[in-house]
């Protein structure tokens, strides 16, 4: 992502400089593949099931596969829908998993980029199904307008995302396919008047199929909206798409389904991810939260459980089984609030604690729902949910997922996440998702990484207080992929608790991305030249220290073998058209300069102290420098080429 928005948002943002701290939409979303999304193993699945000839009824998709694929199933849907299939934007959902509609192309770039006028709504995303057979079911009935077929489906406006006003829209769409043509607007709805009305309810749609021209193979419909095609705006959430024979518009209200809400909270009690070699067993969760719920309108029996797999070697390392209950339903009760199901960790028969790590570890966990000698459940598929905790190398609150910008306002202001060190260890780099809107220009508005000592519950003494300047980087590729500023200096830290930040130079705020579904706001904290606040607003901010060992990231170059020597130092990184390596000594020194591909693109020998390194004539983007003393490579860093 490059330019864009910059009018646009300085328009937004002199509307709330009198705030101190904020959130704001997002110009892009991280959890889109920017190129190929053919290429993404959440999504293979997805493409290989894709069925030829029209589809048969009964149509159902509640986007249960959110959590581990970011598009529309190929098997229903278009491959050109571009929607974002997520858990993360809304309130409350019928089901785990929505389709949601905004202002993003499929690839998380906004649609009018140069767009001035915020007001204004323009077509944005489409979900279109694909071609369904109307004229027979798979009895090979002929389908009459008599048999009563209809389509069914439930919206959010909002949820945790940003409000459609009155200009955009929510729209369905139905095909006839002997006139091939639409029949544009058969339902639609507005956003509301009032943009900072919050929206946690779901609507049910209920659309009857009776005109005969419906009535043939190669029916379809599509959901699209309009929106203000800018950013990450005016959001609409879509779940349960429900087309079959034989309805009711009135007792056909009601699913026997029991599900997941959203996917549950991390078994560490402060982190989603930290680095291996500083978990403890001491790090788990009391409890943690299942959301579990009954769409049904009597209590049902069931049973819960979760399975926890070493994601490197698919073996299983532990189960946990809750004894069956039965569950209320949700439209009177809400989400079931019993221990051993909605917080089975704090029970006393689970014991499990991640093992102590040697090296990065992953694991999966999934979730299960199910009745005992019983298949009646309305989505089978949503009574599975998988999970993954990570221990690599860096710490992370937020679950890899930004429903939108945080901001602190005032030029110097500082903002600051507190970590935990169990164990002493190095700290090399930062990795901080800056969102690109309010900057402009990646040349313009620089800020400084900053790390405090802990000051009895707040920042304290700065430490290392050389400052460097780092400028935003924005990936133009990559999947989840957060921007790493890598120090000059790798900076030991010993045990204890540590405040890890950055001031920044522009008055309106560099935005960060926020996840608002694991809330950890009691560990940030703002300075706009007050003093230091602890943070009011729910949420995770994406900010991610880099500990220790490093493991590659994002190229496959080894790092792994090389110790960093204290003798040498690279400034200024990001640099521009040249950098200097600086050294304590005097040595038979040289330097290689290797691109993502693994190919050396500059080398030679350091003559000096204090020597500079010409760049004119490489591609920005990222290398990895190395430092040899009589051959042999004694220092390695990464360094940003940004031109």
């Amino acid at each position: 992502m490059t330019r864009f928005l910059y009018s646009s948002f300085m328009f937004l943002f002199s509307l709330i400089l009198i705030s101190q701290e904020g959130i704001t939409p997002l110009s892009g979303n991280l959890n889109y593949v920017y190129k190929d999304l053919s290429l993404t193993p959440e999504n293979k699945v997805e493409l290989n099931q894709h069925r030829p000839g029209s589809l048969l009824i009964p149509f159902r998709d509640d986007f249960y596969y959110a959590c581990t694929a970011q598009y529309a199933s190929k098997s229903l849907w278009r491959s050109d829908s571009s929607v974002y299939v997520n858990t993360g934007y809304p309130v409350a959902p019928p089901s785990i998993g929505v389709a949601t509609f905004d202002g993003l192309n499929k690839h998380g770039y906004p649609y009018l980029p140069t767009l001035q006028n915020l007001g204004l709504s323009f077509p944005a995303d489409t979900l279109c199904s694909n071609p369904i057979n109307l004229f027979t079911t798979a009895t090979s009935q002929t389908l009459l307008p008599t048999d009563k077929i209809a389509l069914s489906f439930y919206y959010q406006a909002r949820g945790f995302g940003e409000p459609p006003e009155q200009n955009d829209s929510l729209i369905l769409d139905l095909y006839k396919p002997r006139q091939d043509s639409w029949n544009s607007r058969v339902w639609f709805t507005k956003g509301s008047s009032n943009p900072n009305l919050n929206d946690t309810t779901f609507k049910r749609v209920f659309v009857w199929l009776k005109d005969t021209a419906y009535l043939h193979d190669g029916f379809k419909f599509q959901f699209r909206n309009s929106a203000t095609g800018a950013g990450d705006f005016d959001h609409y959430h879509l779940d349960y798409v429900y087309l079959n024979q034989g309805r009711d518009s009135i007792s056909d209200t009601i699913y026997d389904d029991l599900t997941f809400g959203h996917i549950p909270t991390p078994f560490l009690k402060d982190y989603s991810a930290m680095p291996y070699q500083q978990y403890d067993p001491s790090e788990m969760a009391i409890n943690n939260w299942v959301q579990l719920k009954n769409n049904y309108y009597q209590a049902r029996n069931f049973y819960y459980e979760h399975k926890i797999y070493k994601e490197s070697t698919g073996l299983q390392q532990y189960a946990y089984s809750a004894a069956s209950s039965n569950i209320p339903p949700f439209k009177y009760n809400g989400y079931y609030n019993n221990p051993p199901f909605s917080n089975p960790v704090s029970q006393p028969t689970f014991t499990y604690k991640f093992p102590l790590m040697t090296d990065s570890t992953d694991f999966k966990i999934k979730h299960y729902l199910y009745r005992s000698g019983t298949t009646t459940d309305f989505f089978i598929e949503n009574d599975t949910v998988i999970q993954r905790h990570k221990f690599r190398n860096y710490y992370a609150y937020d679950d890899g997922s930004a429903e939108g910008g945080y901001y602190v306002t005032g030029v110097n202001a500082k903002v600051a996440l507190k970590f935990r060190v169990n164990k002493p260890d190095t700290l090399r780099a930062v990795r901080i998702y800056f969102d690109p809107a309010p900057l402009g220009s990646t040349e313009k508005y620089y800020f400084k990484i900053k790390i405090w000592y802990d000051g009895l519950g707040t920042p304290g003494v700065e430490l290392a207080k050389k400052d460097t300047a780092y400028y935003p980087i924005f990936y133009k590729h990559g999947y989840k992929e957060v921007p790493e500023y890598v120090l000059p200096m790798p900076l030991p830290l010993d045990r204890g608790t540590y405040y890890i930040g950055f001031q920044q130079q522009v008055s309106t705020g560099l935005v960060v991305g926020f996840d608002k579904n694991y809330d950890s706001h009691t560990n940030l904290f703002y300075d706009s030249g007050s003093g230091w606040t602890p943070s009011s607003i729910r949420g995770s901010l994406m900010l991610h220290p880099v500990f220790g060992s490093l493991i590659p990231h994002p190229m496959s170059v080894g790092e792994n073998s090389i110790r960093i020597h204290p003798f040498y130092s690279v400034y200024p990184n990001p640099s521009n058209e040249k950098f200097a390596i600086r050294s304590l000594k005097q040595s038979n020194a040289s330097f290689e300069l290797i691109n993502e591909l693994g190919q050396i693109v500059l080398q030679g020998p350091i003559q000096s102290l204090d020597f500079e390194i010409e760049t004119h004539s490489i591609h920005s983007g990222m290398y990895v420098l190395i430092v040899k003393e009589n051959g042999l490579p004694v220092e390695q860093q990464k360094i940003i080429i940004q031109k």
